[in-house]
């Protein structure tokens, strides 16, 4: 009996040590937009993009996971890249984000196309669908960012952030 209550113990234990490890972050909006719409979420007018991508591929949920569960890498980075060089992400919560894979130099990379969280509304009220439309917004400072994941390495690059008006 004591063996099975020190059995039970330990695995409790591993299971929250477990959990307490898992930084896993879920956005409350993200969706993985379409290829065809791969040119668009690009065309970002005040912000830097990635350089030299050559096509689009279509990032899987195993994708997805790799890059949640490293997101919060992406508050260490600063931004090099137009605009705001020097700014960080503060936080990962009250944004939306697109997910775009993009293949530079033959490798895939995730673009990610991040803005404020309630823009969504607007959005769905005029019934776009975010998997097909770019959110691309000239200005808007600190508000409106993309940075570049690599599922391989499970390394954020390339923070940029939109200019000021």
């Amino acid at each position: 009996m004591k063996q099975l209550l020190i059995l039970c113990l330990i695995a409790t234990l591993f299971r929250f040590s477990g959990e307490c490890q898992d930084s896993h972050f879920k956005p409350s909006f993200s969706v993985t937009v379409d290829t065809s719409a791969g040119l668009r979420v690009l065309d970002q007018c005040s912000r830097s993009i990635p350089k030299n991508i050559k096509g689009f591929w279509r990032p899987g949920e195993d994708d997805i996971k790799t890059l949640e569960s490293n997101f919060q890498y992406v508050t260490k980075l600063v931004a090099t890249e137009c605009c705001v060089i020097g700014s960080k992400v503060d936080s990962l919560k009250g944004w939306g984000f697109q997910y775009l894979g993009v293949v530079i130099k033959g490798k895939k990379y995730i673009y990610i196309n991040a803005f404020p969280a309630t823009d969504i509304a607007r959005y769905k009220q005029r019934n776009y669908d975010l998997s097909l439309t770019a959110v691309v917004v000239c200005d808007g400072g600190t508000y409106y960012w993309g940075v570049l994941f690599d599922p391989e390495t499970k390394q954020f690059s390339l923070l940029s952030f939109n200019g000021y008006a």
